[in-house]
């Protein structure tokens, strides 16, 4: 009896310590810190209990994305970069300073397991508007020059389908359908066909994203210029690099949707319909943070990789071409985050795709009730306004993960392949994880103790055993450009999609390469002077085969832009150069069709005042005409603008030749609108 009331004492006293001890860590962050240290290490050492990060090897999960054009399956691993040597948007992957690639990790399970991970599967980035503010003068010049573009008067929308069309007024649906007509004729720059202020704008541009999710190419921002009262003047739009090649884009967007279709299709309800899309998504798309072309539907479906707006907007459009209901519904998740309402017969459902495509793969977030997405998911914005989800009859009818319920059903998407060879199955201590480019680097024991890598032989082996020759892979970087460009010439300009084979001792060097720049004389330079072509955007991404290899899928666009900026003249001539501001003509830029010809001007600013460059009084030839300018120039820079001449004001002056101007530079103050100065009239010849 001693010796148990011992033991218990001696229990009590311990639990009082540890109490006593975890008080005191809970009121000391330093000692939590330094006990942390002691157990797990800190960032350079390795403490008593080491802390293992999952092996973040990328493997095919043997699902097909069907209809893809020209090798497009785009599979789990890692995006070497979207870099581009034109300037023009290439989507939302990361790039330097100079436009070169940089790696984005896509580890081999990026699923997650509980609902703790779950918060960070979001990636939704809001609408954003870019506000400018300009002097009723400049307002009055945009006005008289710019067009409302496309109307889109000849567009109706059902707001069953389109919800987001249907919150808006009459005046602001006809601005709706006119952005939505501009955005599909690619128009840049036009003024609204409806008087309405920046908030009514932001609405707008809101609600023909969410509903329209065939718009992959357009980006989720836009500009606007306004007058103090608020006034839109002008709305800008801003597009996807793969809008330079937009036909082949849609093509292969066409592809990879009906392919899904078609299986959708064969099923009878929609709720049947509406499960086989959930479970393609799931078994077909990989979650990542920072993929390209990440808010369109684009990323989901050809890509295969995205997060939650691309997984949503997918969703959305697969369903809607099904004639199923099915909304875009963006709100707080832990973070900004995106899902879908669907309907279906007894009521609407929410349905977040991108949170069932965990470790394993669930239904858990599929047709559930707004009360049952009450502790997680928080409509914002225009969603708010989205039906509410009370439907009860489709919820809770799947049970188990995914791919347990594809493995039965024979009309589950892609076929299953073996479990590819793994390069640590085959040399299991090899450490090549360094910049060595040799494939014969020592890195692997042999019976001697010392290390060696497999041999070019082995790797030949290995590489049949997955169902290839030797000549299928290239073996270095000369062999690697030289496929590249045979390849990217083959394919053509436009949006393009080719794959190259290589060993892993080959992946660090290519990675350098494209993160240096070095990809672009390496062969894209050759390769577009073939093409006729002079803009290229890059997207790679790298699944491990197994075996020691890596396939490389490089998804590319390349067109042609033609030089604008030529002038007639190479004379150049001061027109102004007074209180630290110099403007000089730069000429006529080389169009001859008097179709709203342009004069290139050249603004120096020293002063100390952000300024805008504008015009009044303006005559060719001594006829009155009608033009538009507006430079801004920062403080101590410089910028060149155009002044643009009205062509159907020069018609109606006859003048068919512009020979001598006379005008007078109007100068503001860019924040406050106030004069700097109004130059004497200037006159001069061309």
């Amino acid at each position: 009896m001693k010796v148990i009331k011992g033991i218990f004492y001696t229990l009590a006293v311990l639990v009082i310590a540890l109490s006593a001890f975890v008080l005191l860590c809970a009121l000391n962050p330093n000692l939590s810190q330094s006990v942390a240290k002691v157990l797990y290490g800190d960032e350079n050492a390795t403490g008593i209990m080491d802390i293992f990060n999952k092996d973040d090897d990328a493997v095919d999960n043997g699902l097909d994305r069907d209809g893809a054009a020209n090798d497009t399956d785009t599979p789990d691993g890692v995006v070497i970069g979207d870099g581009s040597t034109g300037d023009g948007s290439t989507g939302n992957g990361s790039t330097d300073s100079e436009g070169n690639g940089v790696i984005i990790e896509i580890p081999e399970e990026n699923r997650r397991n509980d609902a703790a991970d779950l918060s960070k599967m979001t990636g939704y980035e809001p609408i954003t508007g870019e506000e400018e503010k300009i002097t009723d003068d400049v307002a009055e010049s945009i006005k008289k020059t710019l067009s409302t573009g496309e109307t889109g008067e000849k567009f109706t929308f059902d707001t069953s389908i389109y919800p987001y069309y249907g919150m808006l007024t009459e005046d602001e649906k006809a601005v709706y359908r006119q952005i939505y007509a501009n955005a599909i004729a690619i128009n840049s720059s036009f003024a609204p066909i409806k008087a309405i202020n920046t908030s009514q704008l932001s609405n707008i541009f809101e609600s023909v994203v969410n509903d329209h999710p065939e718009l992959f190419y357009l980006e989720t921002s836009y500009s606007v210029k306004y007058t103090k009262s608020g006034s839109v003047v002008e709305i800008q739009l801003s597009y996807y690099t793969l809008a330079n090649a937009l036909e082949t884009a849609k093509a292969n967007f066409s592809s990879a949707a009906k392919a899904v279709i078609a299986g959708a299709n064969e099923l009878d309800s929609d709720y049947a319909k509406e499960k086989y899309v959930h479970d393609y998504l799931v078994q077909n798309v990989t979650y990542a943070d920072g993929a390209v072309l990440s808010q369109s539907a684009y990323s989901a479906l050809v890509n295969g990789i995205s997060v939650c707006a691309g997984y949503a907007r997918a969703n959305q459009y697969i369903l809607q071409q099904l004639g199923i209901p099915c909304y875009y519904c963006t709100g707080y998740a832990g973070e900004d985050h995106a899902w879908n309402i669907v309907k279906l017969s007894d009521g609407y459902y929410n349905e977040d795709v991108t949170w069932d495509d965990t470790n394993p793969s669930t239904y858990d977030y599929f047709n559930k009730s707004d009360k049952d997405f009450a502790s997680t998911h928080t409509r914002t914005g225009l969603s708010v306004n989205l039906p509410p989800c009370n439907g009860t009859a489709y919820s809770g009818l799947e049970k188990g993960n995914v791919d347990d319920a594809a493995a039965g059903d024979p009309s589950t998407v892609g076929d299953s392949n073996p479990t590819p060879l793994r390069y640590e199955d085959l040399y299991p201590n090899n450490t090549n994880n360094n910049n060595n480019t040799n494939t014969n680097t020592n890195t692997n024991n042999n019976s001697n103790g010392t290390t060696t890598s497999p041999s070019k032989e082995e790797l030949i082996a290995a590489l049949e055993k997955l169902g290839y020759k030797e000549t299928d892979a290239v073996w270095s970087m000369e062999e690697y450009y030289a496929d590249c460009k045979k390849k990217l010439v083959a394919a053509g300009s436009g949006d393009q999609h080719f794959s190259v084979i290589i060993p892993a001792s080959l992946f660090k060097s290519i990675e350098s390469a494209y993160g240096k720049g070095e990809y672009k004389t390496g062969y894209v330079d050759e390769a577009l002077k073939s093409l006729g072509m002079n803009k290229f955007s890059i997207q790679i991404q790298a699944e491990r085969m197994g075996g020691g290899f890596y396939k490389l899928y490089h998804n590319v666009v390349s067109w042609k832009e033609e030089t604008t900026t030529e002038t007639t003249e190479t004379t150049e001539k001061t027109l102004y150069n007074e209180n630290g501001i110099k403007i000089v003509s730069k000429g006529l830029k080389d169009d001859t069709s008097l179709t709203n010809p342009e004069l290139v001007l050249y603004v120096e600013n020293t002063s100390q005042k952000d300024i805008t460059v504008s015009c009044k009084d303006v005559k060719v030839n001594k006829n009155s005409v009608d033009t538009t300018l507006s430079i801004e120039v920062a403080a101590s820079k410089t910028a060149t603008g155009s002044l643009v001449f009205s062509s159907e004001s020069l018609k109606k002056s006859s003048i068919t030749e512009i020979k001598d101007i006379e005008l007078v530079f109007h100068i503001t103050e860019t924040k406050s609108g106030d004069t700097v100065v109004d130059t004497s009239t200037i006159s001069f010849s061309l």
